[in-house]
């Protein structure tokens, strides 16, 4: 399996907020590499608290797809997600596929009253916080949600074959 987004498996640094909001990749828009047509197996996010819910949108802020229900970390550092996957309309996709050599933002959505979620620390623009709440659904675009600008690269990722 190949994973568009975060590379470490077992990030060391955490992020403590509360309140249901989300949070995603900005400046740091990751791509699979390699042409062709691949099929999504997964979509994560590394916590060990917190309820979760993740999306993939195209670079321009449009949405490709998100996971088919909300997740809950168990309390153990690990990953966590989603290996079923809705469009927009809550309809499930029984081939989701992203296409090779093309840029994508991923997005993961929290709710209260706590959560921590990995990173590593980057530097201004990597990610932003969008106080947004998106559990039971992700818009049909984020391209002008405000976003506020944070420094971590927050340990999110999409697996495909």
């Amino acid at each position: 399996m190949v994973y568009l987004g975060f590379q470490i498996e077992t990030p060391t640094l955490y992020d403590t907020s509360a309140g249901t909001h989300a949070v995603r990749n900005a400046s740091t828009v990751w791509k699979i590499t390699g042409a062709g047509t691949y099929t999504v197996k997964n979509l994560q996010a590394y916590l060990n608290t917190g309820v979760i819910r993740l999306a993939i949108y195209t670079s321009s802020g449009a949405f490709v797809m998100q996971g088919n229900a909300t997740q809950t970390a168990s309390g153990t550092a690990a990953w966590y997600g989603h290996t079923a996957f809705t469009n927009q309309a809550g309809q499930a996709i029984t081939n989701p596929q992203l296409s090779g050599e093309t840029n994508y933002i991923l997005i993961v959505a929290f709710s209260a009253p706590s959560h921590n979620l990995y990173y590593t620390a980057g530097s201004a623009g990597n990610s932003c916080y969008i106080s947004d709440d998106y559990l039971s659904g992700f818009p049909a675009s984020i391209s002008g949600v405000s976003c506020t600008s944070l420094n971590n690269v927050y340990a999110l990722r999409c697996g495909v074959e």
